[in-house]
């Protein structure tokens, strides 16, 4: 495995499964895989142009050189792969700072011979692309957000931890009251010690403790 190999195999690799922030730190600004890109620089200008959001330019770079890839002995088998998941996560990467975006513009970045209507909606299927097709306007929308019902789950959550929060402090004042006292686990091994010692008499206390707790709860 020579030094080429490596850059084109872990490259690639990155491309597909890496995000902007991880490619920028753990290829482009690896010193110790630094080394290995320069020996093949369509690889070292595709993962930049991908970190800047030039998806398009990416895909190009790649797209280039896809026949010689294709004539790997390790990589034949797998390129196709790879090639789909990389251009998979640049649609989606692409579309996120977007609201709506039209089918137009995502075909003249993301060219593809059968239109990238079909292509999107494999994407939505799977779950990998928050969005929705209109047909009608030829657009991808992406999902509204309800500030106003994420509001209230919020409350209608935050209003149950406040009233259990408030019936586990009713219970232990009532226990207080009660004269019962809550105890670590060491103390209460401690009590059941004791119960085999006394004859018995431990016992018949924690049974009118628990009568008297009953008592309070009815």
């Amino acid at each position: 495995m020579t030094g080429n190999d490596i850059a084109v195999y872990g490259g690639l690799c990155a491309l597909a499964s890496m995000d902007r922030e991880e490619l920028r730190r753990r290829v482009l600004d690896n010193s110790d895989f630094r080394q290995f890109l320069e020996l093949e620089p369509q690889i070292r200008r595709a993962v930049s142009m991908f970190c800047q959001s030039k998806y398009a330019a990416c895909l190009s770079i790649l797209d280039s050189y896809a026949a010689d890839y294709q004539l790997d002995i390790y990589l034949h088998g797998h390129i196709k792969d790879i090639y789909s998941r990389i251009r998979s996560k640049s649609i989606v990467q692409y579309f996120i700072p977007f609201s709506c975006v039209t089918l137009d513009e995502m075909q003249k970045q993301f060219p593809s011979p059968h239109g990238i209507e079909q292509e999107l909606e494999d994407l939505i299927r799977r779950g990998e692309l928050n969005a929705r097709i209109d047909l009608v306007e030829r657009l991808l929308v992406a999902p509204t957000s309800n500030p106003r019902i994420a509001a209230q789950a919020a409350a209608i959550d935050m209003a149950k931890d406040y009233e259990r929060t408030l019936r586990l402090r009713l219970v232990r004042l009532n226990m207080m009251n009660a004269g019962l006292e809550l105890k670590s686990k060491a103390s209460e091994s401690g009590v059941m010690r004791g119960s085999y010692d006394d004859g018995g008499l431990g016992k018949q206390t924690r049974r009118s403790g628990r009568t008297g707790f009953s008592n309070m709860l009815s």
